[in-house]
């Protein structure tokens, strides 16, 4: 529902990564594919609130994205 991101955001597979790393914690699991992410990534959204307009469930995605980054971000160094 939240798709397309005006600004190229892959949000389902960011969130998809998102579960998987703290479904198994080791970003092992996700590494691959979160490296080749590049501007579909969550560090690409710019916060302009398309998606949670278009989300029936009202998540807040923009914030949730920069959670995404910084979680996954921080396994990565």
């Amino acid at each position: 529902y939240c798709m397309p991101c005006p600004f190229g955001v892959d949000i389902p597979g960011s969130f998809e990564m998102w579960n998987t790393f703290r479904l198994f914690g080791k970003y092992e699991q996700i590494k691959k594919r979160w490296e080749s992410m590049g501007d579909k990534g969550p560090l690409s959204c710019t916060q302009c609130m398309t998606c949670v307009s278009l989300c029936p469930q009202e998540i807040p995605i923009p914030s949730d994205l920069v959670r995404v980054h910084e979680e996954i971000s921080k396994e990565a160094l």
